[in-house]
């Protein structure tokens, strides 16, 4: 898991795909990319891909900073705000390695076993888990507060709040995305969410 603090550190271990995928920060990302993102008329395309794309609804609030394809067919998008509100969305889209669909009680299975490695570095004693029914498919996210921040000065790469997020689609494919926050309570902080949810992942043979 991320080692607390919760910083800018997009954190995946997906055991359901035998995937694991750390981007270390944003700038990083950002220059080292192998690949461009646009985003027109509500849909997210990849250079260089011509069969995959995400339909997502963005808010004038939010921008892209970067998208790309790094290896196993797996897309990173990270969107930040437009504002000087500190927080950020990062989305790793990756297709389950049979290319079937799990299950629903085994996919809340593995969420819910990653989360609670991360339980005994967070405020909360007791994970409470979201469901989330999408446009083909479903998803799962819980919230937690980083406990060695807690009335402390944070950085600006430190976040108090990390909201994982995990969605299943009904055509293989696997959603894993991380939110991180100062405050719950932040407009733009819905607004992500409100991405996630709207997402919907599209391919065609």
């Amino acid at each position: 898991m991320i080692s607390i603090k919760f910083k800018a550190i997009s954190f995946i271990v997906l055991s359901l795909c035998l995937f694991v995928f750390v981007d270390r920060n944003l700038q990083s990302q950002a220059s080292s990319s192998n690949g461009s993102v646009q985003y027109r008329d509500g849909v997210i395309s990849f250079e260089g891909d011509q069969q995959f794309s995400i339909k997502m609804s963005i808010p004038d609030t939010l921008r892209i900073l970067d998208g790309n394809t790094p290896v196993q067919g797996a897309y990173n998008l990270s969107l930040l705000p437009k504002s000087n509100t500190k927080a950020s969305l990062q989305i790793t889209i990756l297709k389950n390695k049979t290319g079937e669909t799990v299950s629903k009680q085994q996919f809340e299975e593995n969420v819910k076993n990653e989360a609670s490695r991360m339980l005994s570095q967070a405020v909360e004693e007791h994970l409470t888990f979201n469901d989330v029914v999408l446009n083909g498919g479903y998803g799962i996210y819980y919230t937690l507060t980083d406990a060695s921040l807690i009335n402390k000065r944070r950085d600006s790469d430190e976040y108090l709040y990390l909201t994982s997020y995990r969605a299943n689609y009904d055509n293989g494919y696997v959603v894993v995305a991380t939110i991180l926050t100062d405050d719950l309570n932040y407009t733009v902080y819905q607004r992500m969410l409100e991405c996630l949810f709207s997402m919907v992942v599209l391919y065609s043979e």
